[in-house]
């Protein structure tokens, strides 16, 4: 049954509380043996290939870097979106200069990234001197968000107005190209391997999610999840196993 997708985000949909409860790793099994499991995260490659590693359950495509990268199982790119870095680092830096905040950041491009860690104003283009050119994603972590959201917030609306799309959450801010995101790979996906993305299982947990579970009406929200996706997608649930493959073929 290859005519639709099944496809979930990662972090707070399949994997909680640090792990990934053996019912779900049966559940994401039997899945796999009826529909293309498609992985949807903002996670980069490195990170997404130790989950993988450590789980092992089968998939037959990603959408890593919140929809900047698209790749299938073998690991041949499908879509990859670029941008400058050059455009954000100046940024940053004037940020740093107007406070001082401790962060590490991630350039991720295709399967390489490069992790600077302890960045601050003082040694920020010293450490940043030999960054590519070009990246699918910048990942900023923010040791505390405690008395700077106004200046998060600034920052993060700076990014945006200077023609990136910014996704953010208690701990990281992830940047990527206009036009990026998760529901715009997964239309792009269904039209390359000629899969049906509207009659696809959805499932995700945060704001990064709320696109792409509005393209199915077979769309799941975890129940810890942000309480903007409630009234978005069709179904709460709290664990995957609570989806009922059976019904969801009677549907379509």
């Amino acid at each position: 049954m290859d005519s639709i997708f099944f496809i979930s985000d990662i972090d707070g949909t399949i994997y909680r509380e640090k792990k990934v409860t053996e019912e779900e790793l049966f559940f994401l099994s039997s899945v796999s043996k009826r529909y293309p499991i498609v992985l949807a995260t903002g996670r980069n490659y490195a990170m997404f290939h130790r989950f993988i590693q450590e789980y092992s359950f089968e998939y037959e495509y990603c959408i890593l870097n919140n929809g900047a990268l698209v790749m299938d199982k073998n690991g041949s790119i499908l879509v990859s979106l670029n941008m400058k870095t050059n455009m954000i680092l100046p940024l940053v830096q004037e940020m740093l200069e107007k406070r001082e905040i401790i962060i590490n950041m991630t350039f991720s491009h295709l399967q390489q990234n490069i992790f600077l860690e302890g960045i601050h104003s003082n040694n920020f283009l010293n450490k940043t001197s030999n960054i590519p050119l070009i990246t699918n994603s910048i990942t900023l972590e923010v040791n505390s968000y405690k008395g700077l959201s106004d200046e998060i917030d600034n920052f993060t609306k700076t990014i945006e107005q200077t023609g990136f799309q910014v996704n953010r959450n208690k701990k990281y801010i992830d940047i990527s190209p206009l036009g990026s995101g998760k529901a715009s790979a997964i239309i792009c996906l269904g039209n390359l391997v000629k899969i049906d993305v509207s009659n696809s299982i959805i499932v995700g947990d945060e704001l990064n999610d709320k696109e792409m579970l509005m393209l199915t009406e077979k769309s799941y929200c975890m129940v810890n999840g942000n309480s903007e996706l409630f009234t978005v997608a069709n179904n709460i649930i709290s664990s995957l196993t609570e989806i009922s493959l059976k019904k969801e073929e009677q549907n379509e």
